[in-house]
């Protein structure tokens, strides 16, 4: 049996990561489900961040631990962010993603500005989430104006200032009368 392709534009968009076309990562700026899910990361990044910090502030103030238990400890919590943020890429933007975008990089390694990747990465999304909304806004305006224009127009009239003057004199005299 064979069949017949289904071909259509889906706004999906393909980003090269750092230029590499090996690292392919491709998603709809406009699919509510992955912007929602992306303003969403933004904002649990910034939570998730302050959280981790308490639980590095409480690794640093328990005094009675060595240098390799201090080093394994901060480790640990750097894995358990790095899971948690490329558990959430994932599911935001399909499974995988995330190794697209940091390969076998910690999404926690610090960059040469002093961010972290993952950082970094979110604030270079933002823009093109905001383009491509803008872009296609302008479209659906665009056509929207191009069908209103096509639409039949009726010629009626709009009231003139003396229809609108006796109506409101006439309603004035029923609210009289009514009293």
């Amino acid at each position: 049996m064979t069949g017949t392709n289904l071909n259509f534009d889906t706004g999906t968009i393909t980003l090269y990561v750092q230029g590499d076309p090996s690292r392919k990562f491709s998603f709809n700026p406009t699919d509510q489900k992955v912007l929602k899910g992306f303003l969403r990361l933004v904002d649990e990044a910034e939570e998730k961040m302050k959280d981790f910090s308490k639980r590095a502030e409480g690794i640093e103030e328990s005094g009675d631990i060595t240098e390799a238990e201090f080093t394994s400890q901060t480790a640990d919590l750097m894995d358990d962010i790095d899971s948690w943020f490329r558990g959430a890429f994932d599911s935001i933007f399909g499974e995988g993603q995330a190794q697209i975008v940091f390969g076998d990089t910690s999404s926690v390694a610090i960059n040469s500005d002093g961010e972290y990747i993952m950082i970094a990465m979110l604030m270079a999304l933002y823009p093109i989430f905001e383009k491509e909304i803008q872009t296609r806004s302008d479209r659906i305006d665009r056509v929207c104006s191009e069908i209103v224009e096509d639409l039949p127009r009726d010629e009626k009239e709009l009231p003139t200032e003396e229809v609108i003057d006796a109506t409101e004199e006439a309603e004035e005299e029923n609210a009289d009368s009514a009293e």
